[in-house]
């Protein structure tokens, strides 16, 4: 082989060489170095969804809540959400809600908890209504990384309910390089922890869209947020896990002027009972919060989750329910 083309070889398997180094070196980077967040962003990875999973099963029982982007804080640091505060009043508390959370969702996850040894000593669901209206996003559709992981664990009737996960030329690509290298399947969880960047403001909402989103028809057994809220809480039961629930704070000075109080109201005591016949213990703080307590027409700021979790504490106490429950 003439001196040149050994030479051009050498550096090609050189180069490989130093890829795969740096590839090893990133992974063991990333794994060991980037902290663990007791909760998850607008938008995560499959890969940090499978490594918080990861890391609650080796963690003593938890108190794990789920929700949208109330519980999350959305726009909010995850130190000022209200499971941050009871956190940090020595609650073994953990944050799974995200936005666009839905009991489709509560359902994914906790079919994920199962099949993952995570074993909850508390789950605590956000129940509310608007998650429960067939135009929200999270009513049939989850996020792309919860229905990849999930999606091998339901049923034929789940998968035929539910927006399956995306499988285009583009999706199996960035799967075959997430298996290769932990910073690429991370890279933007990496790029929202390092850079604390915030969810973007969204617009006011029209008459129309708050009609649209708190103002649904009278919930039954055939809404597909009912159908997975019992669904959710059969799994929890099934695994020994005790289950609290809490009604949404809801802006009332925003919404009283547009929704069908009636409809809300009978909607309300529906889930109530529904609840009630799973042995779930519904906390009403419906309207327990003033405007000034909300970033937005439905998110919590830093005062209301402040709030939020002075009224959540007496029932939640350390990894455990309060006795009186």
């Amino acid at each position: 082989m003439p001196n040149s083309r050994r030479n051009a070889v050498r550096l090609v398997a050189g180069a490989v060489v130093a890829l795969v180094l740096l590839v090893i070196l990133s992974n063991v980077a990333v794994s060991r170095l980037l902290p663990f967040q007791n909760h998850l962003n607008s938008d995560f990875s499959t890969a940090y969804l499978r490594r918080h999973l990861a890391e609650l099963a080796a963690l003593p029982p938890q108190t794990v809540f789920l929700g949208d982007g109330l519980v999350a804080g959305f726009r909010l640091p995850s130190s000022e959400t209200a499971v941050s505060v009871l956190a940090g009043q020595g609650c073994a508390c953990n944050n799974l809600a995200f936005k666009h959370g839905s009991p489709a969702s509560y359902y994914a996850l906790a079919l994920l908890l199962r099949s993952n040894a995570v074993k909850p000593k508390t789950v605590v669901l956000e129940i509310n209504q608007e998650q429960y209206n067939p135009q929200y996003f999270g009513y049939r559709r989850l996020p792309e990384p919860l229905a990849e992981l999930a999606w091998p664990l339901f049923g034929p009737d789940d998968r035929a309910a539910l927006v399956p996960p995306k499988h285009g030329l583009r999706q199996r690509l960035d799967r075959l390089a997430g298996r290769l290298s932990l910073v690429l399947a991370m890279r933007v969880d990496i790029k929202q922890i390092l850079s604390g960047a915030m969810d973007p403001k969204p617009p006011p909402m029209s008459d129309d869209v708050k009609r649209s989103v708190y103002d649904p028809a009278l919930l039954g057994p055939e809404n597909v947020s009912v159908r997975y809220l019992e669904r959710t809480l059969e799994v929890l039961h099934g695994m020994g896990t005790q289950v609290l629930g809490f009604s949404a704070p809801a802006n009332h000075t925003v919404f009283d002027t547009v929704v069908n109080r009636r409809a809300y109201d009978i909607n309300a005591a529906y889930l109530s009972q529904l609840l009630r016949r799973h042995r779930v213990r519904l906390l009403d703080l419906d309207q327990t919060m003033t405007a000034a307590d909300f970033e937005d027409e439905v998110h919590l700021n830093a005062a209301g989750q402040g709030r939020l979790a002075a009224l959540l504490a007496p029932a939640v106490d350390g990894n455990r329910l309060n006795a009186s429950l």
